[in-house]
């Protein structure tokens, strides 16, 4: 079994991941001001670019925002499948804001 299915569980598939899905990750490391994040239960990893994470300090290096084994929650901006997989995640507020708008607009319609 790979190590991935081991410590988080069963891996997810390629076809449950999609975008707008929240998801929980581990830095594993940093490249050209970007993190690469290990997604829980899953066997690819996404890419966490600078502008895509909320911040309140003035930096203009991501290693000043996230430490490698740092634990975080993010959603999916982004899954490209060809020529390979690509994953792009974001923690800023307003990636989340959109999706609490959208249950609270379908509870007073009454969806």
């Amino acid at each position: 079994m790979r190590e991935n299915t081991i410590k988080y569980g069963f891996p997810l598939k390629l076809e449950s991941i999609g975008a707008g899905k929240v998801v929980k990750g581990v830095v594993l490391g940093f490249r050209n001001n970007s993190a690469s994040i290990a997604i829980k239960g899953c066997n690819y990893r996404g890419n966490l670019k600078f502008e895509n994470i909320e911040s309140t300090i003035k930096t203009e290096k991501i290693e000043d925002l996230l430490t490698v084994g740092q634990e975080l929650k993010a959603k999916i901006l982004l899954v490209k499948t060809a020529p390979k997989v690509r994953i792009e995640l974001g923690t800023r507020t307003k990636f989340f804001e959109v999706r609490k708008r959208l249950k609270d607009l379908k509870r007073v319609l009454g969806k």
